[in-house]
């Protein structure tokens, strides 16, 4: 009897293991696609920032846009903390800031 618990014991330590290194590979999983989530808002935020003038010294106050790391923290951005602890854009406020927006006109040509 000693043996068939024993036994049981191994598999489920087994089980115990198997679960806690699918366990990791989720978490892993979930790191890196929060990674790539947190470089796109900010690449998004940066990409705002330089086309309508920020980066040229343009808008009123630009507190933290480009230099913190944190883009929760630049003027004007509003984020949740999302499960497992991303940041995520909820607002973005940048009224009389003195944005520049450039339209262009797209003209067509009739075949």
């Amino acid at each position: 009897m000693a043996r068939s618990i024993s036994s049981s014991s191994s598999s489920s330590s087994s089980s115990l293991l198997l679960a806690l290194a699918v366990a990791v590979a989720a978490l892993f999983c979930a790191n890196e696609a929060v990674t790539v989530m947190a470089d796109r808002q900010h690449d998004v935020l940066m990409d705002l920032f330089t086309t309508t003038g920020g980066s040229a010294g343009g808008w009123k106050d630009s507190t933290n846009w480009g230099v913190a790391k944190d883009y929760c923290t630049w003027k004007g951005i509003k984020c949740v903390m999302n499960i497992p602890g991303t940041p995520v854009i909820i607002n973005v406020v940048l009224k009389n800031n003195n944005l520049q927006v450039q339209y262009s006109t797209v003209q067509h040509s009739a075949a």
